[in-house]
């Protein structure tokens, strides 16, 4: 049909490369409905990535619509068998699944579905040694109706973006396509698709808005509001981006190094689509608690101490999602004119304690205590109190007093992906991008060599030259000074040549395998946990 001429693929192809979407010699998952959205991005993602190794169809069905859900089962399979593509099904019981976590059968959908796309993602890049995205069909009406849904229920800037191009892993290369021109796209050349008839059911709110609102709107109002819409999205993002790098430099000022250190795993953008935490980059062997300083929080304008405020709970283990104005307003007040020990209790379980000059946000499975607690030898031990570990008992420091430490926690270490790629453009500018905390990072490939890489936890002698640091270090004094807690070093995974550390993995590289304006090889690791 001459696809890779077509007008739309020319079009997402440069939207794809100008968004950098995809990864370098990575695959893609489709999460594939059979609709007509997921039918179009399917079918211009194979003309795109020409190689049948390097993309999945993994189409979910949530047994909800008895014989109309086996009809688009089916007719997915029959559509991947036609281009070749490999097709993965998951029958997943949306209702139960709902009924069992007392919500709505639309949110148990999007969860059982992203995690599918997940499972099958994180297979692939295990099988395959590269890096896979997921690719989701959202066009730009789709971003339309969810930035008015989000006008609706008074959302602030991040809602008023909507989605963006990528999230995490997911990836949306419709995004800044009209569901017309999808529709258009199809029809030229002949493929079809099927429809979901709960689209027109209003008892969901995106119908009403789809089928109801935005057609009032567009003949009585405003006949571009899809435009407008789409511009407030774009303006919101601008702003939403600023107040979150603010943020994340607030946050550093605010954490204490107390529980996790001052750099947050959390991303700058909003994880769309997901369920919580998934995709985003790893904390590895640190403790489920965040403490930041009451005073420096205080003085944060209310704009970004709310943000600090949802960063913390949400480094602490919070499900965003569930994360309300009133939780966040809550947290502002108890720091503001709380009490010492008055305790907040948030959704699933998070814990917000202000103690001693400090907030503590607290995840179920941790109980923390106030800074001055301890054995009353005066040396610092703040850590979890009540553990489970026998050994339980002396101080931090070794004053022989009982202090209830806990025993370093035992982790399976994961694996890592490595690739091997020419420095170009497209990699300087996604250097640029990774901050020292990401469970992924860019080394020189030609400063070691990859196969004497081991992926292990630290041992006695161990050194590491951290980047942009007058010199090599013992890794212990590297631990001190990046305020890593005695009790969860032992879990931090390295990748070491011999007794020297390349990368301490969730915090810094080492300067000796940075890349350089004088690279010639980039060596791409990501870090998976276990």
């Amino acid at each position: 049909m001459g696809g890779s001429l077509d007008p739309l693929f020319l079009f997402v192809r440069d939207f794809i490369a100008d968004e950098m979407l995809l990864p370098l010699g990575g695959g893609v998952i489709v999460g594939f409905s059979g609709g007509a959205d997921s039918t179009c991005l399917l079918h211009i993602l194979n003309l795109y990535i020409n190689d049948p190794e390097r993309l999945v169809a993994v189409h979910v069905n949530h047994m909800l619509r008895g014989g109309e859900a086996q009809r688009d089962e089916a007719h997915a399979e029959r559509f991947c068998a036609s281009l070749g593509v490999r097709f993965v099904c998951a029958r997943e019981d949306a209702a139960a699944y709902a009924a069992e976590r007392k919500m709505s059968v639309e949110a148990a959908a999007r969860d059982v579905r992203y995690a599918a796309f997940e499972r099958e993602r994180l297979a692939m890049e295990a099988a395959t040694g590269c890096a896979w995205r997921i690719a989701v069909a959202h066009n730009r009406d789709d971003l339309a109706e969810t930035v008015l849904m989000n006008v609706l229920r008074g959302a602030g800037v991040d809602g008023l973006r909507g989605m963006g191009a990528s999230a995490a892993y997911v990836v949306r290369p419709l995004l800044r396509v009209g569901r017309a021109d999808v529709e258009a796209y199809l029809s030229k050349n002949g493929i079809g698709y099927v429809v979901d008839s709960t689209n027109v059911d209003i008892a969901f709110t995106r119908n009403r808005i789809r089928n109801e609102l935005l057609p009032l709107l567009r003949g009585h109002y405003n006949p571009s509001v899809n435009d407008a819409l789409c511009r407030l999205s774009d303006n919101a993002g601008r702003d939403a981006d600023y107040l979150a790098g603010e943020a994340l430099r607030a946050y550093g000022a605010c954490a204490t190094g107390g529980g996790r250190g001052a750099a947050p795993t959390v991303g700058v953008s909003p994880t769309v689509g997901l369920s919580p935490n998934v995709g985003l980059s790893p904390t590895v062997g640190l403790p489920p608690y965040v403490e930041l300083s009451i005073s420096r929080f205080n003085a944060l304008h209310a704009a970004i101490a709310a943000r600090v405020a949802r960063l913390a709970c949400v480094e602490a283990g919070a499900d965003a999602r569930r994360l309300e104005h009133v939780h966040i307003s809550d947290i502002m007040e108890l720091a503001a004119s709380g009490r010492t020990g008055a305790e907040l209790h948030l959704p699933g379980g998070l814990r917000v304690r202000r103690t001693y000059g400090v907030l503590v946000f607290a995840a179920p499975s941790a109980t923390v205590v106030a800074p001055s607690a301890g054995c009353g030898c005066g040396r610092d031990a703040r850590v979890p109190r009540e553990t489970t570990a026998e050994s339980g008992h002396g101080c931090v420091q070794g004053c022989g007093r009982d202090a209830r430490v806990p025993a370093p926690p035992a982790l399976p270490i994961g694996y890592v992906i490595k690739s091997l790629h020419k420095k170009d453009d497209e990699i300087v500018e996604q250097i640029k991008k990774i901050r020292y905390n990401s469970s992924e990072q860019l080394f020189d490939a030609d400063s070691l060599c990859p196969d004497e890489l081991e992926l292990r936890f630290r041992r006695a002698g161990d050194t590491f030259f951290p980047i942009n640091a007058p010199g090599s270090k013992k890794l212990k004094e590297f631990f001190i000074d990046a305020k890593i807690p005695g009790d969860v070093r032992s879990a931090v995974p390295l990748l070491a040549i011999g007794r020297d550390i390349a990368w301490v993995i969730g915090h810094r590289v080492g300067e000796r395998y940075k890349v350089t304006d004088s690279t010639v090889n980039i060596l791409r690791v990501r870090y998976i946990p276990g």
